[in-house]
């Protein structure tokens, strides 16, 4: 029998002791390790996915934070005379409408629309407040720039036939859900922002809708949190509604185009 030489047994035995370990790590380790990194790229996207819904909500809880100041949530209906004290003394409604506006910068605006089609809209403005009335005799919209509630010193050109209440999805939706409702995605003018309206019924003693309080909300903090906290540099955040239309995103890219901009 023919007989190998010790260094051919020498070099053998080198052999195995190099790729012997590589062997095992291939047959051992690496599947775990893929699976341990999938493992971690799924608690990555969770962990993302619950920070989101968390920011979200914390953003949406603005608005009826805000609403809360003006009707309870979940009441169906109002003090008795609460209605009718902000339909006869509009001032009443603006001074806390006013207050209201002023708790945070993403609160668009404050108003209610009651069913006679009357309406009065306070948003914030560097002069104090925009506000809204709708003149019921004319159907007219005024607008004034008011330095303290009731003000009205600076009036801004009528609309003729301004926006009647009774006929915008705000109204129409909480009407519909009798209970707090948002209505679909807006782009607020001038500012070119995202906006969402948070509104609730207000019913008299015999449960009939006498008025909508409604509250805009902006999202562009939604955008902002999302652009602040990314997961890496190869990874995109984005928000859509229930209709698909993207809300916010982490990517550098304006959510709102000009018509013509692609």
């Amino acid at each position: 029998m023919r007989r190998l030489p010790l260094r051919w047994i020498v070099c053998l035995a080198v052999l195995l002791m190099a790729t012997l370990p590589a062997w095992l790590v291939s047959r051992v380790l690496v599947p775990g390790s893929a699976q341990s990194v999938t493992s971690m790229a799924d608690n990555l996207l969770n962990l993302e996915a619950d920070r989101v819904l968390l920011g979200v909500d914390s953003h949406l809880r603005i608005a009826h934070e805000v609403l809360n100041g003006l009707l309870a949530e979940g009441a169906s209906s109002s003090p008795a005379g609460q209605l009718r004290l902000w339909q006869d003394d509009p001032v009443s409604f603006e001074t806390m409408a006013t207050v209201l506006t002023r708790q945070s910068p993403d609160i668009a605006g404050v108003f209610f629309g009651d069913w006679r089609g009357h309406f009065m809209g306070v948003e914030p403005h560097a002069s104090g407040a925009r506000v809204s009335i709708r003149n019921l005799a004319s159907e007219d919209r005024q607008v004034f720039f008011a330095g303290r509630p009731g003000d009205r010193d600076r009036p801004q050109a009528t609309e003729n036939r301004g926006v009647e209440p009774r006929i915008q999805s705000w109204y129409l939706r909480a009407v519909e859900a009798k209970s707090r409702t948002f209505s679909p995605l807006q782009v607020a003018e001038p500012r070119h922002e995202l906006l969402l309206t948070l509104s609730q019924p207000v019913y008299d003693d015999k449960g009939v809708t006498t008025a909508v309080v409604g509250v805009d909300l902006f999202l562009a903090a939604l955008t902002d949190d999302l652009r602040r906290q990314r997961v890496s540099a190869h990874a995109a955040t984005f928000i859509v509604d229930e209709q698909g239309i993207l809300v916010a995103s982490s990517v550098e890219d304006a959510l709102i185009r000009e018509a013509g901009q692609g």
